[in-house]
């Protein structure tokens, strides 16, 4: 006869079995002030809208930020610790034997990353890398890697990789905008983006009647090279607002053919994780009005934020028998059509792309090419073997 002692490894798989676990909810249990979530001291990645934690499996919420503390959602004048541990009890987050639903606990901004700059060189050599991330217990948690070079102030490129089914589960419209920081730059390059001085700007270089700016709609932006829009949570989408991550980018490019790279891009990643790198090259050059005098495009009187000719993007996708760049003209005054196509155009040949758009030049003239070929004909290096820098267990086809 069986000793009850000998039963409790039995009773202990079927509590284990029939334990309820919590569930995190996006977007539902995440609004804009979410704290940082940690699981397994790790940042969590959903890829799914309903992600379970096991019974007696704990999350941590933590609001970066200097001051920054979880509100009490007992009481609204306090505040809990920057950093709080929730339990899953039957279902229930707990905490300090009181229940908790995961939609109530805020921070009191949206959590502030920080860059980070490394002294590991990157790109054979022609940048340094800078992190971008969340400091937990000593441990820096990444959000993006970017290859700056400090002494020309160029973004060589922006790496990040896009989480698996991203699409369905990212926060949409409900961020709100942070300012960017100018953090590893050595100069301010915000007062520079105002349209006012844009505008003074280009009357120095074309006259009083330059054609190109506007108020409205036509100006240069402070254009993402890895967008807010390939990540979940806000406190992710904000980490991507540095300087260091952006180039002056026409607006109608920017909102025009780019915004569609970026979300076929996403789209690309609905069954698989998608590694990007994101850069520009060249010099944009526009036509004196009346003459054949063609002006390099610096928003600076020193020549250090140079409007980039062309954007693109490298995408990495574990399951192609390729490596595929979208590349797109940033001249929305242009009037070209396929000579511009550099490296042979293969846009047709990725599945579910849709590129109705991509030859309308006033939204940015967009092409796509495999990246061996791009990198041969594109003439950024004498180099023909790409120095993009691969995530551990990525590699080049």
């Amino acid at each position: 006869m069986l000793k009850l002692w000998q039963l409790l490894p039995y009773y202990l798989v079927l509590s284990s079995v029939y334990a309820i676990p919590c569930k995190i909810r996006v977007p539902e249990d995440v609004p804009e002030q979410t704290p940082v979530i940690l699981k397994d001291n790790e940042l969590f990645k959903p890829n799914n809208k309903e992600t379970n934690i096991e019974d007696g499996k704990s999350i941590t919420l933590f609001c970066a930020g200097q001051d920054n503390k979880v509100k009490d959602p007992y009481n609204k004048d306090k505040y809990l610790n920057q950093a709080v541990t929730l339990t899953c009890n039957n279902g229930r987050f707990r905490h300090k034997g009181k229940e908790y639903r995961l939609r109530d606990m805020e921070c009191k901004t949206v959590p502030s990353s920080e860059l980070i700059e490394t002294r590991t060189s990157c790109a054979n050599g022609a940048g340094q890398f800078y992190k971008v991330g969340f400091t937990y217990n000593n441990k820096f948690l990444e959000i993006l890697t970017i290859c700056f070079n400090k002494a020309t102030q160029h973004t060589v490129y922006s790496r990040n990789i896009i989480k698996s089914n991203l699409e369905n589960v990212r926060m949409k419209r409900v961020c709100n905008t942070p300012f960017f920081s100018s953090d590893g730059m050595n100069f301010q390059p915000n007062n520079y983006y105002k349209v006012s001085k844009e505008i003074i700007r280009f009357k120095t270089l074309f006259g009083d009647n330059q054609p190109y700016l506007k108020e409205k709609g036509s100006f240069l932006s402070r254009g993402h090279l890895a967008p807010s829009g390939d990540y979940t949570f806000c406190y992710e989408q904000f980490a991507t607002y540095y300087f260091a991550n952006c180039a002056p980018e026409w607006q109608q490019v920017n909102a025009g053919n780019w915004a569609d790279v970026e979300k076929a891009t996403r789209q690309l990643a609905i069954n698989t994780d998608i590694l990007t790198f994101t850069s520009s090259f060249g010099a944009l050059e526009l036509p004196m009005p009346q003459t054949s005098r063609m002006i390099t495009i610096y928003l600076d009187q020193t020549r250090k934020l140079v409007a980039p000719k062309w954007y693109y993007k490298v995408v990495m996708n574990p399951n192609w028998n390729m490596d595929v760049v979208f590349i797109t003209l940033n001249n929305p005054f242009a009037t070209v059509g396929r000579e511009v196509e550099f490296c042979r155009n293969i846009c047709g040949n990725i599945r579910g792309l849709n590129s109705a758009t991509f030859r309308d030049a006033s939204r940015g003239y967009t092409f796509c090419c495999e990246l061996k070929d791009f990198w041969a004909t594109a003439g950024l290096s004498t180099s023909r073997n790409p120095y993009y820098d691969l995530e551990t267990g990525w590699r080049y086809k």
